[in-house]
């Protein structure tokens, strides 16, 4: 190869050139041809910046060298002078055009490429990954992925190309992709989920919202898979995820009635309400609200344990007496509430352990438990005491929302609490019974889904009913007093009738104790009568894709 000059290597390039796309089909010397690029692409600056499209051209055509062509690829994107690295990067996504295979160690290349001080390489990077993604969404997606595994360093800069560029067309695409696809994403996901922080966790779960059709039974098992990892972190470290992970699990079970099985309950009693204490006023919140929420699916295995934690936890948030100037934790107590009534109709016993509850469960060992009345009142009087202050917290409430226009800022807040304050009442009003109110079905202030409510009538109905309910015309005194007194006797003379028939009737017999004006029997059934529900009972993380060590930030 006779290169005298940079002129000269060029010229010997473009007859290369010439005599290839002559032959379209294999020669013997075609291979020795593309060879001579390979050394020409290291002879000077000019060689250097027109190789690259001269090595991806015809890439396909030379099966045996391909790995040496994209190794001085990846040299050429190592050079100092930013044009010859660019038209290298171009050349990335000519070469999968037709051999797929190279996407993995492509995306794990242009990925560390991201990390650069120029805004014209980086844009290059960019588009080049972009142009691999629309080349096989799946195959690049599951590079990117690997890349965020494999490189925690610069995690930053793949997140925030991820969000900028290719989540909108994920959302898109992968909408349309087949069960299998959306599993195996998701799986991945929740994974790559699991190994970041806090901090790098809110694309991941835009990401994650991108594959649709997780079920309860998925969560569940999720769940039961990374708890064991948080287990020994700090909470302040995963709470994040944790928040995220309960949401998913409560918006996937709201149509759901079955107990689940799921190790989210044992982490609550062993490890979320011992540290309870530590957590700052914001967590113990989210915390309460979101365990509220799951409560309702509880297991009766894991539920005697957490109903002797809520129990206790009520005892604390209302003390007895109650100080004149004692603020009560609003959204705190109505957790706690709901939780107490959907825990404690899994653990009749404990109800009447704890509250001296009437229980008819049929059961001997709930039976068993000795009932002792102080308890009762010892319980029902602190829920009087939340009754009378937030009773006058809801009075004011509701009249700031008459007063107040729909723009001030203030009146969402006012909404909610009153929200508030009126399932805090509803909640104290049915406890206050024995037996109790158990498994209320309301809307929570701090819901994650809300319960669907009655449909509306239809129009026509509605006004078939305005129709029933128009004012007939007046009618002149004297007419309507002969009116009224017809009616009077008609009245008289039908309860005259109706008292005839009962004399007639045959009255069946009545024991003393049931008879009116006396009998215990009689009371107890009266009371038991009262309104209410009465309680009865692949993708694995490998080695580096490539040698390609990355080369730090530079400045150009």
């Amino acid at each position: 190869m006779d290169t005298k000059t940079p002129s000269d290597a060029i010229n010997t390039m473009y007859e290369i050139a010439h005599k290839l796309d002559a032959n379209q089909l294999a020669f013997d010397g075609d291979q020795a041809l593309y060879s001579q690029v390979l050394q020409l692409s290291k002879v000077s600056k000019q060689t250097k910046q027109l190789s690259s499209q001269f090595l991806s051209k015809y890439f396909k055509r030379f099966p045996t060298l391909q790995g040496q062509a994209l190794e001085s690829l990846i040299d050429l994107i190592e050079e100092d002078d930013i044009p010859i690295r660019i038209n290298a990067i171009k050349a990335f996504p000519s070469i999968c055009r037709d051999n797929p295979d190279y996407i993995a160690k492509l995306v794990d290349i242009l990925g560390q490429l991201l990390n650069t001080d120029s805004p014209i390489e980086y844009e290059t990077v960019k588009n080049s990954l972009m142009e691999l993604y629309k080349l096989d969404s799946a195959t690049t997606l599951n590079s990117v992925l690997l890349f965020l595994e494999s490189y925690s360093s610069q995690k930053d800069f793949m997140l925030k190309f991820l969000k900028e560029r290719m989540l909108p067309l994920i959302k898109v695409d992968f909408g349309k992709k087949t069960v299998e696809e959306k599993t195996f994403f998701r799986e991945r996901m929740l994974k790559l989920i699991t190994a970041t922080t806090d901090k790098d966790c809110d694309i991941l779960f835009e990401l994650f919202e991108s594959f649709p059709g997780t079920q309860l039974k998925d969560v569940v098992v999720y769940l039961d898979t990374i708890l064991p990892v948080f287990q020994t972190q700090k909470i302040a470290d995963i709470k994040k995820r944790l928040y995220y992970l309960i949401r998913l699990m409560i918006r996937k079970s709201s149509k759901v009635n079955e107990p689940t099985n799921c190790k989210i309950y044992e982490y609550y009693s062993k490890t979320i309400f011992p540290s309870f204490g530590e957590l700052d006023e914001a967590d113990k919140i989210e915390f309460l609200t979101l365990f509220a929420q799951i409560s309702r699916i509880c297991n009766a295995t894991d539920a005697p344990a957490l109903f002797e934690i809520v129990f206790n936890k009520i005892m604390e948030f209302i003390p007895k007496p109650v100080p004149a100037d004692y603020d009560f934790k609003l959204n705190i107590l109505e957790a706690l509430l709901y939780s107490f009534s959907y825990l404690g109709a899994k653990t009749p016993a404990l109800l009447r352990k704890h509250c001296a509850y009437i229980t008819n469960t049929g059961q001997p060992s709930d039976m068993a438990v000795e009932l002792v009345p102080a308890n009762f009142d010892n319980f029902v009087s602190r829920l009087r005491s939340v009754n009378e202050k937030v009773g006058a917290l809801e009075s004011k409430l509701k009249k700031a929302r008459e007063v107040l226009p729909k723009t001030d800022p203030q009146l969402a807040t006012i909404e909610k609490t009153y929200i508030t304050t009126q399932n805090l009442l509803t909640l104290v009003r049915n406890l206050s019974k024995n037996p109790p109110v158990l498994q209320p079905s309301m809307n929570l202030s701090f819901s994650v889904v809300k319960i669907d409510k009655p449909n509306k009538p239809h129009k026509q109905q509605q006004q078939h009913v305005q129709q029933q309910h128009v004012q007939q015309p007046r009618q002149p005194p004297q007419q309507k007093a002969q009116v009224q007194v017809a009616a009077d006797q008609q009245n008289k003379g039908g309860k005259a009738q109706s008292d005839d028939t009962k004399k007639n009737r045959y009255s069946p017999y009545v024991p003393p104790s049931m008879r009116s004006g006396g009998g215990a029997r009689k009371r107890q059934l009266d009371e038991e009568a009262d309104d209410g529900v009465v309680l009865q009972l692949s993708s694995n993380k490998t080695k580096k894709l490539s040698k390609f060590k990355g080369r730090g930030n530079k400045n150009f």
